[in-house]
């Protein structure tokens, strides 16, 4: 489903405004210690490290494979080097907080049929031009896992999404 100009363009200037600090901060301060691990769904090595496996209730970077040459020094600017953000940005994040319990988002939910919906995770996903790996087809309950399997994925496009600069696609 598509749902074009549903972020209002106030909000969305405020959490483009707002990831832009967030990287800001990390270009000037650095990032956190630990802040090692590659996020990469083909590799998927992420997957067995301390700092992804504890990071659904704080906001941390993951950066993109090749940002880093092999003795750890940063190749790449900043906003070059980060692949994602997550996974509590909803919780901890007031720019973030703010957007994901918008009342267009609760109806959405609803108009989807959920009853009593959780906000588990959210992130910024970051798709820089010249670097990164792809993202291979997946689906996101195999992530979150429940049962029965219930996790639905909503995608936000903060810059217009098309085939030409990697838009997602889905199965029908």
């Amino acid at each position: 489903m598509v749902l074009p100009d549903f972020v209002d363009t106030e909000l969305q200037a405020d959490l483009r405004d707002r990831i832009a600090e967030i990287v800001a901060d990390y270009s000037a301060s650095g990032l956190p210690d630990g802040a090692v691990s590659v996020f990469s769904t083909t590799e998927q090595t992420h997957a067995q490290d301390d700092w992804f496996l504890t990071s659904g209730d704080v906001i941390r970077p993951f950066l993109e494979a090749g940002a880093f040459d092999g003795v750890g020094n940063q190749t790449v600017p900043m906003d070059q080097a980060l692949n994602k953000l997550g996974h509590a940005m909803h919780d901890l994040d007031p720019v973030f907080d703010r957007f994901s319990r918008t009342p267009a988002v609760a109806r959405l939910a609803a108009d989807l049929g959920f009853v009593d919906p959780l906000l588990l995770q959210s992130m910024v996903i970051f798709k820089p031009s010249h670097i990164g790996g792809e993202v291979i087809c997946h689906c996101d309950h195999s992530f979150l896992w429940t049962e029965p399997q219930t996790v639905v994925g909503f995608w936000f496009a903060l810059d217009d999404a098309t085939i030409d600069n990697g838009c997602m696609w889905a199965i029908p």
